[in-house]
């Protein structure tokens, strides 16, 4: 795949002639343009920096956006003693600060008062003094009462999502805390074992873990488990994270943790979302108070927008990388995957520029010298995954350059830069062939509004059965409890999991060993993947037998392997592999039909004129062959090849249906030429499916990686679920916001400027397309949108079936 991009970028104009502009709108390109936008901000073009006057003539791209944000920080608040009283408040002003920012204090205040908060605000906003401080004040408060003896420490749990974030977070945690005597250690799979014994015999007031740490501990009865069970106040950092069906386990471990502390109070901080009260209260299963910032610390910011035109996204993030770091900048380039982040580093060591990489799936060691390096100033750059969104320290940042990303993780991004005050530059590159990307370029304003919403499903009955199972192995489960499922325990008793005694639950000897294989950042069956007898890794089977059937060629960890065989053994798949040559010239991509069926409908509304229902469904994915293309050639030149025995693997998930209006000004124009009625439909409805999920992807905060979508034929039928067994919730955030998917399809529809009858990748095609983007119609979906948008009546009929197309 890195050769394959490598290459894509060096011929990318070849490539992409088909869908070459007929227009090139440019907002603003020429001195004069460039002179005048500054202007309105009190800028003299002469006077900028020599980077960002270059990056704003840049002839490979357009600038859709500029804008210069002023020197901030959050509103000023109230003097600290007046908020946390005299004594705790002259130790903070002797060692921080003098005054809290405005949200800090509300969210003390809230804290104080027993409330569940959670705080909403950009990186590098003061967070975790806001929430740190009254943890403190809290189980100082509570040891008074019951006494500072080991039987009632540790009180609080801070929560992180990284063992990275952990580590960093635990020098600032431990500051605070010295105000009040307290210590603060880290407890997670990384903590030697000695070092758990000396935490075990003289445990800290707080404790800085993750989830997975406290799932393993209790289902196992470890000795350690006892830290956790004594805990009152739970914060958990980063809460955003948790989303899908990771959310949806950690809403039942909270649930078992608090069987054996009762009553927790939860303190969550969040990025900049549209909905943290709302997805808080669902995650945690109790009301929450919200307080949110809109502003981090941040120094002069120049903030610029690009589209490609005449070169590609990597190119131009390179090229921009390289005019920055020239000019003194200390910059991170933000890709959001491995393989983005190895090509642009590839890239940019070719141009001269001084940078290293940082991200999951390399060692600690490495990431940590690479912090190390940047910190001292002997790197000018880091090319990063989201691992470094979060807030570990590396130092001062002065640029941020970004591929493109939904606005929530910007902010995240951008929050890195500017923060002592410094001059900073963020460049967002849009991509080139996305029809995200291509509406943005011509509505800016709307990227700023599309504020990502988090989303989880507590109810996947999957996750509910197996952390059903991992409770009843932390400690019998009594009848009257709340986690007691009457269906959910009879189904574990039949399955020999778990058996009745004494009105109580208890786990059997295979319940247990099954419970320990529950892994809390994935629902469903996995593929196990074999090479030469070595398990290599696994994937969930939904996406798995995509990816991972017979002849198929899969990367793994940089290697390129071809798939052997794929075999059910049991209840268990695995995919036995073969390495390849690293120089092996092709690459596959699957054929996959999908077979849905409502099992039953939870909710229907009315979407202007057509009805969509929300449903349980059953989902057949059958991988029927698979297309071969040959690295550096053009995909229409791929061999279509047919599987001897088709793979096909069912499972229970959520999503949504509706039937769509007709095409009928395109159905008389086919029938007038003699054209193909049927072909028409199909084509039309499937890319009407592509335009909902791909279009809407910013409207659900980058969700359409989470679910897949199906057609049927000519019916009109078309049924968008989520991709895990069991549901996540993705689909759910889209059925609540479908009015908005379908406006934005139309905009993405009518102002791409292709004139292929299939559509482009700008507007049409979608990179999770099971029939390789073949039976599309542009304009046979713009008109069933229009029609929708103009109030058609349709119901869906769930008995309709035709050939699908995924």
């Amino acid at each position: 795949y890195l050769r394959l991009m490598l290459e894509y970028d060096r011929i990318g104009e070849g490539i992409r002639e088909k869908f070459a502009l007929k227009e090139d709108k440019r907002p603003f390109k020429r001195i004069d343009d460039i002179r005048a936008v500054l202007k309105e901000f009190g800028l003299d073009y002469d006077k900028l920096n020599p980077a960002i006057k270059s990056i704003l003539q840049e002839k490979r791209a357009n600038i859709v956006k500029y804008e210069l944000l002023p020197e901030k920080s959050p509103e000023e608040g109230e003097d600290v003693e007046r908020v946390l009283g005299e004594e705790v408040g002259k130790w903070v002003k002797a060692n921080f600060f003098e005054k809290f920012f405005r949200f800090q204090g509300e969210a003390i205040k809230r804290i104080l008062e027993g409330k569940n908060v959670v705080l909403s605000a950009p990186t590098g906003s003061g967070k975790t003094e806001a929430f740190s401080i009254p943890a403190f004040i809290i189980a100082k408060q509570i040891f008074e009462n019951v006494g500072d003896n080991v039987g009632n420490k540790p009180m609080i749990l801070f929560i992180y999502p990284t063992k990275a974030l952990s580590r960093d977070q635990k020098i600032r945690l431990k500051r605070l805390a010295e105000g009040f005597k307290f210590n603060v250690e880290v407890f997670d799979g990384d903590t030697p074992r000695k070092e758990r014994e000396r935490i075990y015999d003289n445990p800290p007031e707080a404790l800085i873990t993750n989830f997975d740490t406290i799932n393993i501990h209790l289902l196992s009865n470890t000795r350690y488990s006892s830290l956790f069970k004594r805990a009152k106040i739970v914060v958990v950092d980063e809460v955003h994270n948790y989303v899908g069906s990771f959310g949806a386990h950690i809403y039942y471990i909270i649930k078992r943790l608090e069987r054996f502390t009762g009553p927790l109070q939860i303190i969550a901080s969040s990025a900049t979302v549209y909905n943290p009260r709302e997805f808080c209260e669902k995650l945690f299963a109790r009301p929450f108070e919200v307080i949110e910032e809109a502003e981090g610390r941040h120094g002069r910011t120049h903030f610029i927008m690009m589209y490609p035109t005449t070169s590609t996204n990597k190119v131009l993030r390179v090229n921009a990388l390289k005019t920055l770091t020239r000019n003194g900048f200390r910059a991170l380039s933000f890709s959001n995957s491995h393989v983005d982040a190895e090509l642009i580093l590839r890239y940019s060591r070719k141009e001269g520029v001084n940078a290293r990489i940082h991200r999951a799936g390399l060692t600690k060691k490495f990431r940590e010298e690479v912090e190390h390096l940047f910190r001292k100033g002997e790197i000018d750059a880091i090319i990063a995954t989201p691992t470094l969104e979060l807030g570990i320290d590396i130092g001062h940042v002065d640029a941020i350059v970004s591929d493109m990303v939904n606005v929530t993780h910007l902010i995240q991004r951008a929050g890195r830069a500017g923060r002592r005050g410094q001059e900073s530059v963020i460049l967002l590159v849009l991509r080139e062939d996305d029809p995200i990307s291509s509406y943005y370029s011509r509505h800016p304003e709307d990227y700023f509004k599309d504020v990502s919403a988090c989303y989880t499903d507590p109810m996947n009955p999957i996750v509910r059965e197996r952390q059903i199972l991992c409770a009843i192995c932390d400690k019998p489960l009594s009848f009257d409890e709340e986690l007691y499922d009457e269906q959910v325990v009879d189904k574990l008793v039949s399955d020999k999991l778990a058996s009745y005694s004494r009105n109580k639950v208890y786990p059997t000897k295979l319940g247990r060993l099954k419970a320990l294989d529950t892994g809390i950042r994935g629902a469903g069956k996995v593929i196990e993947i074999y090479c030469e007898g070595k398990n290599i890794g696994f994937r969930e089977t939904s996406v798995g037998i995509g990816e991972l059937h017979p002849n198929a060629i899969y990367m793994h960890g940089g290697e390129n392997y071809r798939c052997k065989e794929l075999k059910i053994l049991g209840e268990k798949w695995v995919a036995e592999v073969e390495k390849l040559p690293q120089d092996h010239p092709y690459y596959t991509k699957p054929l996959i039909t999908v077979e849905p069926t409502v099992e039953k409908v939870n909710e229907v509304k009315n979407v202007f004129g057509i009805k969509v229902a929300f449903c349980d469904l059953k989902i057949v994915k059958i991988v029927t062959g698979y297309m071969q293309f040959k690295i550096g050639e053009s995909e229409e030149r791929g061999e279509t090849i047919n599987l001897e025995s088709p793979v096909e693997y069912c499972f229970e998930t959520k999503g949504f249906a509706f039937r769509a209006p007709e095409p009928k000004d395109m159905l008389k124009k086919v029938l007038d030429e003699g054209g193909r009625v049927d072909e028409l439909l199909a084509s039309s409805f499937h890319a009407t499916e592509h335009v909902i999920i791909e279009g809407s992807n910013m409207i659900t905060g980058g969700a359409s990686n989470e679910m897949g979508g199906v057609s049927v034929g000519v019916t009109g039928m078309i049924y968008v679920y989520d991709g895990t067994e069991g549901g996540n919730g993705a689909s759910k955030l889209l059925f609540d916001r479908i009015e908005k998917a379908f406006s934005r399809g139309q905009k993405i529809l009518e102002e791409c400027p292709c004139e292929s009858e299939s559509g482009c990748p700008r507007c049409t095609y979608s990179y999770h397309c099971g029939n390789n983007n073949r039976m599309l119609h542009k304009k046979g979906a713009l008109e069933v949108i229009t029609r929708i948008l103009a109030g058609a009546k349709a119901e869906p009929d769930y008995s309709l079936y035709d050939k699908t197309i995924v």
